[in-house]
């Protein structure tokens, strides 16, 4: 891949499926497709059982747990394709918000935007049923706790409620934010 192909003008002027695309012959697709299947399964089954939308995922190692369970991806791996997702505007991903009060200020929060779900219609739907039930058999297995944690998420506006969603996410798998 090009060092600052990130950089060029002609880059910036791409929308972020024509980026995508332009990268794909110096990208392991399918890791690129995983990632998105995961972000997207993640999306879907909180909407689902939650009725909440647009949940942000706390830190690149919830995104890793589910890639790493079902596609044997490395931690690099998950991480590199973030940031190429990332720099390729398919998905938000950011340092985490100051209200979470998080110790470790390098933590980012992200999740899949319209761009991203529309790189999912286009080149990954087929794929996405294990992806979907691993996510689903998680939050089933830690419901209540997840209930609790979108609750504070979607709620968040003091000091205690911050405590309690960083209480939360240690026991669990995902970790959420907002």
């Amino acid at each position: 891949m090009k060092k600052n192909i990130f950089l060029s003008l002609e880059f910036d002027n791409m929308n972020p499926i024509q980026k995508i695309e332009m990268l794909s012959s110096d990208l392991n697709t399918q890791i690129l497709d995983e990632i998105i299947i995961i972000l997207h399964a993640l999306n879907e089954e909180f909407t689902t059982l939650f009725k909440i939308k647009l949940i942000y995922y706390l830190d690149d190692n919830s995104i890793y747990y589910v890639a790493k369970n079902i596609f044997g991806l490395s931690e690099r791996e998950v991480k590199e394709y973030l940031i190429i997702l990332e720099k390729c505007n398919l998905i938000y991903r950011f340092t985490c918000a100051k209200k979470f009060k998080l110790e470790d200020d390098k933590i980012k929060q992200l999740r899949i935007n319209s761009w991203g779900e529309h790189y999912f219609y286009k080149y990954c739907d087929d794929k996405y049923k294990d992806v979907k039930e691993f996510i689903k058999k998680e939050i089933e297995s830690r419901y209540c706790l997840y209930k609790e944690l979108v609750d504070n998420v979607s709620n968040i506006n003091n000091y205690d409620t911050s405590e309690n969603i960083k209480k939360l996410n240690k026991e669990l798998n995902i970790k959420l934010a907002s």
